[in-house]
């Protein structure tokens, strides 16, 4: 059976005791999808969580896609690793105007176009044998 939705019209989901609980909707070009209970606003999962298959896509390999977290908010594994970019194939991720308001840790190597302001860099000393390098540092002690 085929439905449809006319005039923009809404589709609405009730509990058992017939409260608005969600609806689906369209605003101009935007589908609006939005939890409505007024004792929690609930969360929007996507994928099955009782099922090994969890990958979710959005858009098309021909056509960018821009993930906007308007009011802000966290991204987060939920306590386990949180991968950003894949292998394979390999894909370039850029930061811009990133500020680290925490510990960086990395892993692998960095190309950095710009500069790096830090109160201190830890870790291991360079191995003279590699092509590792920091430039642009002071070579002389800074004089008062």
């Amino acid at each position: 059976m085929k439905n449809q939705i006319l005039d923009n019209g809404l589709i609405e989901f009730f509990n058992t005791l017939g409260t608005s609980t969600a609806k689906i909707e369209i605003s101009g070009s935007d589908l609006i999808i939005k939890p409505t209970s007024a004792s929690n606003d609930g969360n929007i999962i996507l994928g099955n969580s009782n099922s090994t298959t969890s990958d979710v896509e959005f858009g098309t390999p021909a056509v960018p896609v821009t993930l906007k977290l308007v009011g802000g908010g966290t991204l987060t594994a939920n306590g386990n690793t949180l991968n950003i970019g894949s292998t394979s194939p390999t894909d370039t991720v850029n930061l811009y105007n990133v500020t680290f308001s925490q510990s960086l840790f990395l892993t692998g190597s960095a190309s950095i176009t710009g500069s790096v302001t830090a109160d201190n860099f830890i870790g291991s000393v360079l191995d003279i044998n590699s092509s590792s390098s920091f430039t642009g540092l002071p070579t002389s002690e800074p004089t008062i």
